[in-house]
């Protein structure tokens, strides 16, 4: 995505495009596409507003490959939210031995 308007009407026409009733089959409206990419388009063109920080980052979290996650922040030099590693748990020595000693 870039800020010309043109590239933001081709990804909402694509987003209208996955939206369309006929592929849900039940002719239900389903607008999931077309308000995310009108969230994420308004976010990148206005990043200073208080809610863009929310809703890149919201965006983020949805994405589940780590490399496109980092392509993505990188792209919009954004700071990637460290996730800590749950700590191992050491289990304790088994000793093979123990019922066998006298």
């Amino acid at each position: 995505m870039t800020l010309e308007n043109s590239d933001r009407m081709v990804t909402l026409a694509a987003a209208t495009e996955l939206d369309r009733p006929g592929v849900a089959g039940n002719g239900a409206a389903f607008w999931f596409f077309t308000r995310a990419s009108i969230r994420l388009c308004a976010a990148i063109a206005a990043p200073e507003h208080e809610a863009s920080a929310a809703t890149l980052q919201e965006h983020l979290a949805r994405i589940a490959d780590p490399r496109l996650q980092r392509a993505f922040a990188a792209a919009l030099d954004i700071k990637l939210e460290k996730k800590k590693r749950p700590a191992r748990c050491h289990p304790q020595p088994i000793d093979l031995w123990k019922g066998l000693r006298r």
